[in-house]
This record gives C-alpha cells, structure tokens and sequence, in this order.
C-alpha cells in the first residue's frame, strides 16, 4: 500500500518488475534501512522523477538507487559483480536528530559490514553534499558489496 504522504509522481512506473539481482538487493538495503532508521524519516527506492518528489510532512527521507557494476574474471559460468548504490539523505536541516549529519550517520551505522543476499559485506566508498535547493538537503552515502554473477543456463550448454 502506498503512503498516503507521498504524491503520485514519487512511485515508480506502473508495471510489471523484473525480478533480478539488482531488486532484490535494493529491496534488502531498504529493508535493512527502514529497521534500523526513524520512522519520520521515509525509507524507500529512489523515485523515477527525483525532482518532483516531495517530503510532504515527513522530515525527511532516504532513498535508495542501484549506480552499476564492475565485473571480475570470469569462472566456470560466474564472475564477481561490485555492484555500487547510492543512499540519498533528503533532510530539512543539517543537526538535530533529523539532519542531515546524524542520518548519514545512520545510513553508514546500518549498512557497513552488513551482508544482504548472498554478498560480501557492505564497503563504504564515500558520502558527501550533492545540493540543497529551497531547504532540503541532499547528501549522498555510496557503498558496494560483491555477488557472484552467473551466466543464464542456455538448453543446449553442454560444459565439456
């Protein structure tokens, strides 16, 4: 069920998802958020339209977006995948129990050393201000954790 504080233009295009490895682990980063982070705060996948989400009442929110991959050597079918995603941390201010500095905070606390689906332990790579526009603020916190990437079983695959 959607909440009923967010506006239309913050939810993903009607359809039909795709299961793959990058949503499931989205679904799990956010999960592990939304338990570990305020409940005033919104915990969700990054919207497909950032510029018109809109707090509404909350005091802020984070949301979550797959960034990419890089891929190791290849193995009998599988290869490491690094796969990286951003945390963005949208607040109204930068101190209090709902600025800025203590949710980055928050979002590392959850996150770092965690594994989620199978993967190595979350790595942090960086965080820092992406902007503030008309009294929001953006920071971003990207990490990484490794799957393993296996190839599609095609019918006639006959490993020799």
């Amino acid at each position: 069920m959607s909440d009923p504080a967010i506006v239309s233009g913050n939810q993903a295009a009607p359809g039909k998802a795709q299961e793959s490895q990058i949503s499931w682990m989205v679904d799990a980063i956010v999960a592990a958020l939304d338990a570990d982070i305020s409940k005033e705060l919104l915990v969700a996948k990054m919207p497909d339209k950032l510029q018109d989400f809109d707090l509404g009442q909350r005091e802020g929110a984070i949301l979550i977006h797959y960034r990419g991959s890089k891929y190791g050597p290849a193995a009998g079918g599988a290869q490491p995948r690094e796969m990286t995603f951003d945390a963005h941390v949208l607040v109204r201010g930068l101190d209090g129990p709902f600025g800025a500095t203590v949710q980055v905070e928050g979002v590392r606390l959850s996150l770092q050393g965690r594994e989620l689906q199978g993967g190595t332990a979350i790595a942090l790579q960086s965080d820092g201000l992406v902007q503030e526009k008309d009294g929001i603020w953006n920071y971003v916190v990207t990490f990484t954790a490794t799957l393993p990437a296996v190839a599609r079983r095609q019918p006639d695959w006959r490993p020799y």
